[in-house]
């Protein structure tokens, strides 16, 4: 769920050899360094990039091309400021899927 390290780390990581692969990808806060590059992504392959609510903070280097390329490699963007509450399932048999809470249901939906 490594969403939010810097690039140099992704670097760091693909050049391990090991199975970087993962259905979801948290992107925190803090961060000031760029991440989240086209090769790290495709390594990783993940379903779900999840960015948290940015209040007056600015959308960091979530411009446009960004989206677009996430767009491109099958990654759905979820702002939980669009989203609300998010709920994340690993099934038995390794399946994963995402659902958002509805308030008007007062359950999770997808």
């Amino acid at each position: 769920m490594a969403g939010d390290i810097s690039e140099e780390v992704e670097k760091v990581l693909l050049g391990s050899g090991q199975n970087l692969k993962a259905d979801l990808l948290l992107q925190g806060e803090h961060s000031r360094e760029r991440n989240l590059s086209r090769e790290w992504l495709g390594a990783v392959q993940p379903r779900w990039l999840v960015r948290p609510q940015r209040g007056y903070h600015p959308d960091r280097m979530m411009e446009a091309g960004k989206m677009r390329e996430l767009k491109e490699l099958g990654i759905e963007l979820l702002r939980m400021d669009e989203t609300g509450a998010l709920q994340f399932r690993i099934g038995q048999g390794g399946e994963a899927d995402i659902t958002s809470w509805s308030s008007e249901r007062g359950a999770f939906v997808q």
